[in-house]
């Protein structure tokens, strides 16, 4: 018997979807709409790679990387830190230690897309859809 790989992760990205959505209904109803939308997008993608991978004969071949793994922590470590550091600045070292460890070398671009990502967003948020973000603990 082979052993599909894709199917065992297609199955925990279904699995943790239905559990991050199942934790939204907490959530009041305009801060839910956006992120379960997501997550029932991922999840339906979750649901055809499953089953496209299931229809294949052979398993994929599995080769490790760390990268996928560090990416994990920095998200959670991002999570963790907004609430401390506010939207704009634990967005810009997100984005910043996501793209060195993706392999973007030149400090102008990793600077630029960094402080652009956090820019626009934060604009988006905050002046479009007039939703707070949180913000650094010292701003007036």
């Amino acid at each position: 018997m082979s052993f599909n790989f894709d199917v065992l992760l297609a199955m925990f990205f279904a699995g943790t979807s239905i559990a991050l959505y199942v934790h939204t209904l907490g959530f009041p109803e305009v801060s839910a709409y956006f992120p379960q939308r997501i997550l029932i997008f991922i999840l339906v993608l979750s649901v055809l790679w499953g089953i496209e991978s299931w229809r294949k004969k052979e398993g994929a071949s599995v080769t490790l990387s760390i990268k996928p793994v560090i990416i994990f922590v920095l998200s959670a470590i991002y999570l963790a830190i907004i609430p401390r550091l506010g939207y704009v600045v634990s967005t810009f070292i997100y984005t910043s230690a996501s793209m060195a460890v993706l392999g973007v070398r030149r400090i102008t671009t990793i600077a630029a897309i960094s402080v652009g990502a956090s820019a626009v967003i934060f604009i988006l948020f905050a002046y479009v859809l007039g939703v707070p973000l949180p913000r650094f603990p010292f701003s007036l």
